[in-house]
């Protein structure tokens, strides 16, 4: 069989050889900051088998953010574990911020300790574990929590890597640190907001530990903090510069010792109810609130109602966000209470909005200062729309009311029932501008797909 000639284009592109290769003339800054640092992790990575010249390219590009996210529903498990060994181990970048997030398993624990070993060293500023389990989404609970290291293995850990301080100069730098489903012990917390000087934001979500012991946080630096169904004895703040705070827990389980500064508060579960108590002493920071979030249970608007028409005078609050869980008999009374002990409220959220009506025996006095509503997971029920008939009488100086009708939580999966239902919540939703005031504009937002 007579041997085939090779076209004439082929035979000069092999005699070029690799200098006419255009990338060949661009200068490895510009292939590293101008293309690899736009493209993902995962895609960077893949660029490793164009060339040699390729090879180690994109280990340049990785940023300070390093951020690894999967579901264990949709990719290989061992292909992800490989390559956060991979990048953590062999190219060991140099970032400072670290994120994590997938499904945890219970043999995962070793591994998991090696990623945050690796952070520590690397000093990183930033730290996020979240694994949140799928099944929790899916309304189950989960099945492994991660332990994080405990202060015997933090300790051990200088001796292994020849440092003598190494769990504490890497604590050192730390400045925002978030851990969701992973038990941290009470003796980690005390160490990491001592040894931290530059801690600013702390956050643990669904953390039980095995020994459940008071947790009492004392930092001048902490700014923003964060305790979600989080199974501590009580928890103590003693913080003169913190801002923020985010609690969900049991009655009795938080106590305000000293934060001058507080100007935002979001909480949900018992407290919710505890926090209104006229006896207890974070009564008095409620007057210095900015923000204020209350996520309701149904058995809490219950003991709401038991209080006296009257809250304490938010003076200072602007910003008031209600999430009610679905119940059709509790009132919605104590809101509208809540929203006049409020003078200066501009802006006034709330989620679902279901109950009875007992608003007629409230008197009917003007809101000054309330410049937006919005209403999330409007269905149009007749406790809705007299709550909101209610609302928007109150509020001359109304600018704009949001509506969010509700709709499927996979919008691109809806069926032809789904979108006819949110339809017709977005055609009750029109029947608000009946009740605004001639200043105010009504705005029903929809996901794109309706659009």
């Amino acid at each position: 069989m007579p041997r085939r000639k090779r076209p004439a284009d082929t035979k000069r592109l092999r005699k070029r050889g690799k200098g006419d290769d255009p990338f060949n003339r661009v200068n490895d800054d510009i292939i590293q900051f101008h293309i690899l640092s736009r493209l993902s992790l995962e895609e960077a990575a893949r660029t490793s088998v164009l060339s040699h010249r390729w090879r180690k390219l994109w280990t340049g590009s990785i940023g300070p953010k390093l951020i690894f996210s999967w579901s264990r529903e949709r990719f290989c498990y061992d292909d992800m574990t490989s390559k956060i060994r991979h990048v953590l181990e062999v190219v060991k970048p140099t970032f400072n911020e670290l994120t994590i997030n997938f499904d945890y398993w219970l043999n995962d624990s070793e591994m998991i300790d090696g990623w945050v070993k690796s952070a520590l060293r690397q000093r990183v500023t930033r730290l996020e574990l979240d694994f949140t389990p799928f099944n929790e989404v899916c309304g189950k609970g989960p099945r492994f929590y991660y332990n994080f290291p405990g202060m015997d293995k933090l300790s051990a850990w200088h001796a292994i890597c020849g440092n003598h301080h190494l769990h504490e100069r890497g604590l050192y730098n730390l400045t925002d640190v978030c851990l969701k489903y992973v038990n941290v012990s009470v003796e980690v917390i005390d160490c990491m907001l001592s040894k931290c000087p530059s801690l600013e934001r702390f956050s643990l979500w669904k953390s039980c530990p095995e020994k459940k012991d008071k947790v009492s946080i004392q930092s001048s630096k902490l700014k923003s903090l964060g305790f979600v169904k989080c199974k501590y004895k009580k928890i103590e703040i003693c913080a003169p510069n913190l801002v923020s705070l985010q609690y969900n827990g049991k009655k009795k389980g938080l106590c305000l010792a000293h934060v001058p500064l507080l100007s935002e508060l979001s909480i949900a579960g018992d407290y919710c109810v505890d926090c209104f108590e006229r006896d207890a002493p974070k009564f008095s920071y409620l007057s210095q609130l900015r923000r204020l979030t209350l996520d309701i249970k149904p058995e809490d608007m219950a003991a709401l109602m038991d209080y006296p028409l009257e809250f304490p005078q938010l003076v200072r609050l602007e910003h008031l966000e209600i999430i009610l869980q679905p119940c059709c008999d509790t009132s919605l009374l104590w809101i509208i209470i809540l929203i006049k002990a409020a003078p200066f409220l501009h802006k006034f959220t709330i989620w679902e909005g279901y109950g009875k009506s007992l608003l007629n025996i409230i008197e009917q006095v003007d809101h000054q200062w309330l410049k937006l509503i919005e209403m999330r997971k409007f269905i149009g029920s007749p406790f809705q729309m007299e709550f909101g008939r209610h609302l928007l009488g109150i509020s001359q100086s109304l600018e704009q009311v949001v509506v969010w009708p509700r709709v499927n939580d996979k919008p691109n999966h809806m069926s032809k029932s789904d979108f006819e239902v949110t339809q017709e919540y977005c055609k009750k939703a029109q029947q608000l501008n009946r009740w605004l005031p001639a200043s105010a504009k009504l705005v029903v937002d929809l996901p794109e797909i309706f659009i």
